[in-house]
C-alpha cells in the first residue's frame, strides 16, 4: 500500500484497502488512484454509494482495457459520478 505523503491520511476514514463493498451504504466516497485496484474499488462501492474517483492524468492508463471501459460507462451514463 502506498500512502500519498499529505496531512490526513492517517485519519480513521481513510482507508487503504476495501475488505466488503457490503458495509457501506449511502456514503459519499473518495477513490483516489488510476490502477485496477482503484478502479475496481470505485465500481464495486458504486452501485450503492456515491462515488468519486481522482486521477492524476487526464485519461487512465494504468488499468486494464475492460475496468477503463466500464468505468467511462458508467461515467457517460451518471454524467460526472460513477
Amino acid at each position: 500500500q502506498r500512502k500519498p505523503n499529505v496531512a490526513g491520511e492517517d485519519l480513521p476514514h481513510v482507508l487503504y484497502r476495501l475488505v466488503d463493498p457490503a458495509d457501506y451504504s449511502e456514503k459519499e466516497i473518495l477513490v483516489v488512484g488510476a490502477g485496477d485496484s482503484a478502479i475496481e474499488i470505485a465500481l464495486a462501492l458504486a452501485d450503492e454509494n456515491r462515488v468519486s474517483l481522482v486521477v492524476r492524468a487526464p485519461e487512465i492508463v494504468r488499468a486494464k482495457e475492460s475496468l477503463t471501459r466500464e468505468v467511462l460507462a458508467r461515467l457517460a451514463f451518471a454524467g460526472t459520478e460513477l
